[in-house]
């Protein structure tokens, strides 16, 4: 198990203080990408904010089974802004990945990933789910199981489709003055 400190009060002291300033920061300071290798499809801008980094997602809908199992080489805390999703977590095996658990997350769950080892995937129900997700640094380790990544870089989002995913989350985390 990696012991590492829980980033949930880190995700939302994030979204209590630097967020809503961070969101009407000019648009050129989002990066974007448009993942569409494998489902589900996901809109995704980041920003680096100290040490941590900063995701918004908009993921879409896919068919049961599609959603890509996949681990992360970083801690992370997420919090289901809209919609549902099926979470997966799994454990890669030779044999095929181990399922441990499946959850249906509604808007305002929040959980982290902190173990090294886990794979997870989501696939939205219903309709397209918005995320924000938030990383620390990456985990020391020589490698991990192979999974599915795309043959080719994935391309940013479209100016309306990036503009329209920071104006939701805008919507979701006002600015108080």
């Amino acid at each position: 198990m990696h012991n590492t400190r829980s980033l949930l009060p880190v995700l939302a002291e994030l979204e209590a203080r630097a967020l809503p300033r961070l969101l009407r920061e000019p648009e050129e300071t989002w990066q974007s990408l448009d993942v569409i290798y494998h489902p589900p499809r996901v809109e995704r801008a980041w920003r680096q904010h100290g040490e941590l980094r900063v995701f918004l997602h908009r993921i879409w809908p896919c068919d049961p089974g599609e959603a890509l199992l996949h681990p992360h080489d970083w801690p992370s805390a997420v919090h289901l802004v809209t919609g549902r999703y099926e979470h997966v977590l799994a454990y890669p095996r030779a044999e095929g990945p181990l399922t441990l658990t499946t959850l249906e997350l509604a808007a305002g769950s929040r959980y982290e990933l902190v173990e090294p080892a886990a794979w997870h995937s989501v696939r939205p129900i219903g309709g397209p789910a918005l995320s924000l997700m938030i990383t620390a640094r990456p985990y020391a380790r020589p490698q991990r199981q192979a999974f599915a990544k795309p043959a080719r870089p994935q391309p940013p989002l479209d100016a309306a489709s990036k503009r329209s995913l920071l104006a939701a989350f805008r919507e979701r985390f006002p600015l108080h003055e």
